[in-house]
């Protein structure tokens, strides 16, 4: 997933911030966005649009200012929710059903990797798995425009939930994933 990553936005994972995968962003720009507790992209779509305009426009030309942000607009804000069910398989075991629902709230799928040759759609990997035992119970890529709806199933041997969490791993953008912790009934951010 990582590699994949690192190909599109032509960035090191844990090495380059991820700041770099926008227009016009530089070391001087990242140092001053660090001072004011910028370090991740996510960070910065959570930071007031009003007082990141104020902070690098002294910084930016209104040309470049405009390209930045317009770039923020093209990334992809998912709301994810889920919930856990058990049911009865063919096999008279019970099983856990983990349905997923997810939703863009922006538009758009095409991927922004200004380093790579080619478009892209993006797309993402559903990971679950236990993070104190590092065992890994299902993968699934997907890839959908507006909403999708999805499941993945939980064995009985696997309903040790402590530790389980599921994550929404983009394929094209640096730290930009999602982790929710799995209870018995329920998904916490």
């Amino acid at each position: 997933m990582y590699l994949m990553q690192m190909v599109l936005q032509g960035l090191w994972f844990e090495k380059d911030p991820s700041l770099l995968m926008l227009p016009n962003m530089n070391d001087n720009l990242i140092k001053i966005l660090q001072q004011n507790g910028i370090t991740q992209l996510k960070q910065l779509f959570e930071y007031p649009k009003p007082s990141l305009q104020r902070l690098l426009q002294s910084i930016l030309t209104q040309p470049k200012l405009s390209e930045l942000l317009q770039a923020l607009e093209r990334f992809p804000q998912i709301q994810m929710k889920c919930n856990l069910q058990k049911t009865e398989s063919s096999r008279e075991q019970n099983l856990y059903l983990l349905e997923i629902k997810l939703r863009r709230t922006k538009s758009g799928s095409r991927a922004f990797a200004p380093r790579f040759p080619k478009i892209k759609d993006e797309a993402w990997w559903l990971v679950l798995g236990n993070t104190k035992t590092w065992e890994l119970y299902a993968l699934k890529r997907i890839s959908f425009s507006d909403h999708l709806t999805t499941s993945m199933v939980i064995t009985p041997d696997q309903m040790n939930l402590e530790g389980t969490k599921l994550l929404l791993v983009s394929d094209c953008y640096l730290g930009f994933e999602q982790q929710y912790t799995v209870h018995n009934n329920t998904l916490d951010a």
